[in-house]
């Protein structure tokens, strides 16, 4: 009976569009959990590897469909008593309440999202927890999310058996549905089993998305590549820097990046502020994942005094490799306070892919603002100027 129902899950398991590197590895996991409950049951030994795994990926890249598979395959292995899928968000969790959860996700695979940053106690609790028998813990997150985690917590790394890496689909393992007359595309299920779009039809997403806000760029001081503005008057107040456009790709999505630099031009690793880490310390700056267009907020006089400069970047994501911002329809980096727009700056001549598209920097007792729109042919190039790998 048991061989069935694992049979049955692994055909499920295959059923999956894309991951065929997951799904080898899952295949290969099962197969490894298999051999260790028989060995278990013919009394070769009593040990057991630990179930608990990482998951690393972007939102939408099927890991929480593949957190619920495993959940069945442990349970009808008899390594976990019920099967489940519990889902948390790690951030939200206090020190008293990730103990409460976990004690209710006993018998189940214990999934933990937004892990990017966690305090000391919460930190030891996990480590309570992940000896915790009859429980299964995947951690959830970007790639920078993770590897931000266990730079934090070096010794964690060691409490995880594997880790998965959950790469984008590609054109090719995407389903999609296609109304010729209007033109719309509808991303459905990975797991759909829908018949594939071909690459041909897949450049038919390049048509964009007109947003229906309009952009006012003429209010405000016009900024050229090199020229500075004073921030001195909007010290102690929120300032607001978005790029807004009128249209997009189907196929992109515009990331926000922003580097905190120290003296010697350096970047510590939790002052590279993006979709995963969202905020600095004392919330002096934050990038706002709820905003129509990429956006970032600034409250200067809460900066941290090692700070010296603040460089705030973008980057196209997408498949597709040819993108680049050329092809945004009139991307123009604003700058606010309140309400006021105070200066703008044209990036529609940009042929590359991210672009550092201002600098803010102390000077004296206040900041001001450098216009740059210095561009790279990609976020690692980027990153690089700032000693940041990815």
């Amino acid at each position: 009976m048991q061989g069935e129902v694992l049979t049955e899950l692994e055909k499920k398991l295959d059923c999956f569009q894309g991951l065929a590197e997951v799904k080898s590895q899952i295949h290969t996991w099962i197969c490894l959990l298999q051999t260790q409950q028989n060995e278990i049951l013919q009394g070769l030994h009593d040990k057991t590897i630990p179930l608990h795994l990482v998951f690393m990926g972007r939102f939408g890249t099927g890991k929480t469909q593949i957190a619920e598979l495993l959940a069945q395959v442990y349970s009808a292995l008899g390594m976990l008593s019920e099967g489940k899928l519990i889902k948390l968000n790690l951030s939200d969790l206090t020190e008293e309440s990730i103990l409460q959860q976990a004690n209710q996700a006993l018998g189940n695979v214990f999934m933990l999202t937004h892990v990017n940053a966690i305090s000391e106690q919460i930190f030891s609790k996990l480590l309570d927890i992940l000896q915790w028998e009859n429980l299964s813990v995947i951690l959830s997150g970007t790639d920078f999310e993770i590897e931000k985690l266990f730079y934090q917590f070096p010794t964690l790394r060691l409490k995880f058996s594997h880790c998965f890496n959950f790469t984008d689909m590609q054109p090719k393992n995407l389903n999609l549905k296609i109304n010729n007359n209007h033109d719309i595309f509808d991303i459905s299920s990975l797991a759909s089993g829908q018949a594939q779009i071909s690459e041909t039809q897949f450049a038919k997403i390049l048509k964009p998305v007109s947003n229906s806000i309009a952009i006012d760029s003429k209010e405000g001081d016009f900024l050229r590549s090199g020229q500075r503005m004073d921030l001195t008057p909007y010290v102690h107040n929120e300032i607001k820097i978005r790029l807004a456009y009128q249209k997009l790709l189907r196929c992109m999505e515009l990331d926000t990046y922003v580097f905190l630099i120290s003296q010697g031009n350096s970047v510590k690793f939790e002052n590279m502020l993006f979709f995963g880490n969202h905020s600095a310390k004392n919330h002096a700056v934050s990038v706002t994942e709820q905003a129509i267009y990429p956006e970032t907020a600034f409250r200067l006089h809460k900066v941290d005094e090692s700070i010296q400069k603040i460089a705030v970047c973008f980057s196209i994501y997408g498949n597709y490799k040819n993108l680049n911002f050329s092809q945004i329809e009139n991307p123009v980096l604003q700058v606010f306070q309140g309400n006021t727009q105070l200066a703008y700056l044209n990036l529609s001549n940009l042929q590359n892919r991210s672009v550092i598209a201002v600098e803010l920097y102390r000077y004296k007792n206040s900041w001001k603002l450098q216009a740059l729109a210095k561009e790279y042919d990609n976020l690692e190039q980027l990153c690089n100027q700032f000693d940041m790998q990815i």
